[in-house]
């Protein structure tokens, strides 16, 4: 397994090392503008020629003029420097290059328009089902709670064009394994699994969303899944149950995984966004994680924790229809967002 981790590092690593990077500097230099630190160097905004395009670190969605475009790669922190891809030449207005510098037209390959993809087809994984109740508090049920979530987000998604394939429509239990397959057989573009969470501090609240990376604990503030599953024996099934489970792989190269672990947290991102912004809820984060439902499905891949059901006021609001309604549009929310950014701007059609 460390012979095979590490080889796997050290593809990725050449993976991202394909791409030409440039500084944020550099960057402001070719448009006569300044670099502006937002969080330190990690996120920055370029300000010139009419433009303003920001740049964080370790996510490959920039916004140029507020319009969100997503590179192959992400950008990423070298020496106190923010760096680029420089494929973002491809997506800046021609008003806002200095003379020489690359654009639309004269990107590598002589690309004169990035090609459109579609994202249409999204699997819904509601979590838990029949004897896995999942979290239970007060009579409040997990596996009732992500069902009815998943269900009207399929709705919203469906009035909004898309082709939605659930899990399970009902209350039964749909084995994890079983849960990749579906979405695999369906050549998914996107799988989101619902869930609700929960922790021995009830003081623990908000949301968090996980995405695929083998270096996840998903530890926060000392609780964590595997925690949490020995209290109720509740969560254990998302987690690999022997060592040969957690190395199932996948037949796909390594810069395909790459390229969904990092698509996959960027539309995690979305969804935090857009479920802070609708909900005002904390947010506890955007972390990787092994789960398997995660590594076994061969797409952009995340896990939505949509509260806590062993808080009170969490509970409360979960128990709430309404509340769940607006879970929901808050999540179709940051998927459509997600959407639109891939095929407005993504400039490689996705691998069948």
């Amino acid at each position: 397994m460390k012979r095979a981790t590490g080889i796997l590092a050290a593809v990725l690593l050449a993976v991202g090392g394909c791409a030409n990077y440039i500084s944020t500097s550099e960057l402001a230099t070719r448009l006569d503008g300044r670099v502006v630190e937002q969080a330190g160097p990690q996120r920055v905004m370029v300000v010139g020629a009419g433009h303003e395009i920001r740049v964080e670190s370790g996510t490959s969605v920039v916004f140029i003029d507020g319009r969100a475009v997503i590179l192959h790669q992400p950008a990423r922190l070298e020496n106190g420097s923010l760096k680029v891809s420089d494929e973002i030449f491809q997506f800046i207005p021609p008003t806002g290059r200095r003379r020489g510098a690359p654009g639309v037209g004269t990107a590598a390959g002589g690309t004169t328009e990035p090609r459109r993809f579609r994202i249409n087809r999204i699997v819904i994984d509601p979590g838990h089902g029949g004897d896995n109740l999942g979290a239970d508090y007060a009579g409040v049920r997990e596996k009732s709670v992500t069902l009815d979530i998943a269900e009207k987000l399929a709705w919203e998604l469906k009035k909004q064009g898309m082709e939605v394939i659930l899990t399970r429509t009902d209350d039964t239990f749909v084995p994890l394994e079983e849960r990749s397959e579906i979405a695999n057989a369906a050549k998914t573009d996107l799988f989101v699994s619902i869930h609700a969470n929960a922790a021995r501090n009830h003081t623990a609240s908000g949301i968090e969303i996980y995405y695929f990376g083998e270096n996840g604990t998903g530890a926060l503030d000392g609780e964590d899944d595997m925690s949490r599953a020995e209290a109720m024996n509740t969560k254990n099934l998302l987690m690999p149950r022997s060592a040969d489970e957690a190395d199932i792989p996948r037949p796909v190269s390594p810069g395909q995984l790459a390229q969904w672990r990092q698509e996959g947290y960027d539309l995690a991102r979305y969804i935090q966004d857009a479920m802070v912004t609708r909900l005002s809820a904390e947010s506890r984060g955007v972390k990787p994680q092994r789960y398997l439902v995660l590594k076994l499905t061969c797409a952009p891949a995340v896990l939505v924790e949509v509260g806590f059901l062993s808080n009170f006021t969490d509970r409360s609001h979960l128990s709430d229809p309404g509340y769940r309604t607006r879970i929901a549009l808050a999540v179709a929310e940051g998927i459509l967002s997600y959407r639109q950014a891939v095929e407005l701007s993504h400039p490689t059609p996705r691998v069948p």
